[in-house]
């Protein structure tokens, strides 16, 4: 179950990062809420719809996918995953399945846009859709600076962003 001070810590996160720019001509994506166990909306997602997500071309097609470290809670350990946009992921002798929504590598909320300021991962996010056995536990962000601000609980995995995939190196 999601608890009130995660969900208020994830909402000052978002209150606090700086101000970002518009574009002309961005695609507006809608950003969910994240869902409990069972899915069922959490308790603080009054708002169906969230902020729109507006990113350049060209940022769009520069992030292809992120990397993950899952911490195993039963067996005490951490390994380190690539997740690609566009395919699903399962957790191996898992029942976790991720799939890349969005990634903003310089995420900033302004105006209930949420846009990257840059094309540098300053400040890292992946919208995600995380399944178990079909059923979707979370449907929000991680933050890899912020990995305790997301709402995501589950009694055997811990998740964090650890950071985004450059489509070619710079």
């Amino acid at each position: 179950m999601t608890s009130r001070p995660m969900l208020c810590a994830a909402s000052l996160a978002l209150a606090l990062v700086a101000p970002g720019c518009r574009r002309a001509g961005d695609r507006n994506l809608v950003m969910a809420a994240p869902v409990q166990a069972g899915g069922a909306p959490a308790a603080s997602a009054s708002a169906a719809m969230g902020p729109a997500l507006r990113l350049a071309p060209s940022v769009r097609s520069r992030w292809t996918g992120m990397k993950i470290g899952v911490i195993d809670l039963t067996q005490r350990q951490e390994a380190t995953y690539l997740v690609s946009r566009g395919q699903d992921f399962t957790l191996p002798g898992g029942s976790l399945t991720f799939r890349i929504l969005a990634l903003v590598p310089d995420f900033t909320l302004d105006n209930g846009v949420i846009t990257s300021r840059s094309d540098a991962p300053q400040n890292p996010a992946a919208q995600v859709l995380i399944t178990e056995h079909g059923h979707q536990l979370y449907r929000g962000w991680l933050f890899a600076r912020f990995p305790d601000s997301q709402p995501f609980e589950h009694p055997r995995y811990a998740i964090r962003l650890l950071e985004l995939e450059p489509s070619s190196p710079r």
